[in-house]
């Protein structure tokens, strides 16, 4: 009779002896050949470790989006008032500017 994998818990290769073995859903996954625990792994999982990069990459991105967004619209708006300021406004010239 096949056992159902869920309640086995989560498959562990100790980083220190090799054995394989499933936490049976305990807090501590402490190998049974040689009790190493395995939060101690000096070699983290490379899928977890991937899956924590494409997170940190698709967060990093839609940060630096936003930041880039605000960052253009202020530029956007110092360029306005600077243009207000150096009294540009389409090439115009009022008739105090005409006489000086």
């Amino acid at each position: 009779m096949p056992v159902d994998k869920a309640l086995l818990g989560t498959r562990y290769t100790c980083y220190e002896c090799g054995a394989k073995f499933y936490d049976m859903n305990k807090p501590e996954a402490l190998c049974p050949s040689c009790n190493a625990d395995q939060v101690n792994d000096p070699n983290p999982d490379p899928i977890e470790l991937l899956k924590s990069m494409k997170r940190r990459s698709r967060s990093k991105t839609k940060a630096e989006s936003s930041v880039e967004t605000s960052v253009e619209v202020e530029a956007k708006a110092n360029d306005e008032s600077a243009a207000d300021e150096e009294g540009i406004d389409g090439g115009e010239k009022t008739a105090a500017e005409e006489e000086s």
